[in-house]
């Protein structure tokens, strides 16, 4: 089926009038809407239209989270704080919690906030992409609660989340520099809208038990194969993502106090994907030097000017690619005909204005 074009204000309105319906708060549903729009401005299939109402409406309509939560900071120190999502929607925990961290960065040069209670967030590239509009560096890292997503190397127990870092970094006149990678060789998102579209996995995400590449992306689902860490197997580098997640795992959970992989529940019919952590590392770039953004201008443009192994593929960096599809649109977006559709159906069943299509 061919895509649907719609216009992207018209989308945003549709997100913040889906969230308001369900009971969360005005103000809330901004911050929500503006997550979910900016994977849809920059490409990102996985975290946007197409997230709405299979997470984050579906969490809302079964009472897996709390509309009505209001994140606040339970513990701090200096430029440090731990903040308590209340069960809430992630989107509205994590960017709480990033602008506690660039503000307590902007006064002490370094600031770290961990999150506890939270829910999936959406994009990480987001906020860090927040965090370089407010000159300010920042890494953020998510897990996926206790959620069993990826065995350890050498393992057979999906124990481990794909547990997400991303860093950004402003630049002076070229696109910041804005790095969102999963601890393995890709989210397991990418993997389920590949089984959606009826098409095979590339090489390389998903092995069998005896280390054999597996396409069929169903196969992940059923059990039959395995995702893997960033690297692969042991052999080629399988040790840098395996660490990556435990990593993510230590800072968005043991640090905050929020669910990790490798630990389950007591309670057995507790979700899995509950006390979600996030983690942000925030450092005000004028606090270490005032001409850092020509300083990155020039390392950028050094890549970028750098010779291309192909003459029409030019050399980027992270971040470029985003920025220039955001570029490259006129106010409207392509959306699945599928997506397009549900959509139109779910605003209908809230009462709220679908998304409009776009007429040339």
């Amino acid at each position: 089926m061919s895509d649907v074009v719609v216009l992207a204000d018209s989308l945003h309105t549709c997100y913040r009038a889906a969230f308001e319906a369900m009971g969360v708060a005005p103000e809330h549903s901004v911050v929500c809407a503006d997550g979910l729009h900016y994977a849809d401005l920059h490409g990102i299939k996985t975290h946007g239209a197409q997230a709405l109402n299979r997470l984050y409406l579906r969490m809302l309509r079964d009472g897996e989270v709390d509309p009505e939560a209001v994140p606040v900071v339970v513990r701090e120190h200096g430029g440090s704080c731990v903040v308590d999502g209340g069960n809430g929607i992630g989107f509205v925990a994590a960017e709480f919690a990033l602008r506690q961290a660039v503000f307590r960065a902007k006064e002490h040069g370094v600031a770290a906030v961990a999150v506890r209670n939270s829910s999936h967030c959406g994009c990480m590239g987001w906020y860090t992409a927040k965090a370089a509009a407010d000159d300010t560096l920042a890494l953020a890292s998510t897990n996926c609660g206790t959620q069993g997503l990826i065995p350890p190397l050498g393992g057979r127990d999906r124990l481990l989340g794909t547990n997400v870092f991303a860093a950004g970094a402003p630049a002076a006149s070229l696109p910041p520099f804005n790095l969102d990678m999963s601890a393995a060789v890709v989210a397991a998102g990418r993997v389920r809208l590949a089984r959606d579209e009826g098409e095979a996995v590339p090489a390389g995400w998903l092995a069998d038990d005896a280390g054999r590449a597996v396409t069929d992306p169903a196969a992940y689902f059923d059990g039959r194969a395995q995702l893997q860490f960033l690297g692969g197997s042991p052999a080629t580098g399988g040790y840098k993502g395996y660490g990556l997640a435990i990593l993510a795992d230590t800072l968005c959970g043991v640090l905050g106090g929020a669910g990790v992989g490798p630990v389950r529940h007591d309670d057995p019919v507790a979700r899995a994907d509950a006390n979600i952590g996030h983690f942000f590392l925030a450092i005000s770039v004028t606090h270490f030097r005032t001409d850092f953004h020509d300083g990155m201008d020039r390392m950028l443009q050094a890549l970028i000017d750098s010779r291309p192994v192909e003459r029409d593929r030019p050399v980027s960096y992270p971040g470029l690619p985003e920025c220039q599809h955001r570029a490259g649109l006129s106010g409207t977006i392509a959306l699945p005909a599928a997506v397009a559709a549900e959509l139109s159906k779910v605003a209908e069943e809230l009462g709220v204005p679908g998304p409009e299509i776009a007429h040339d």
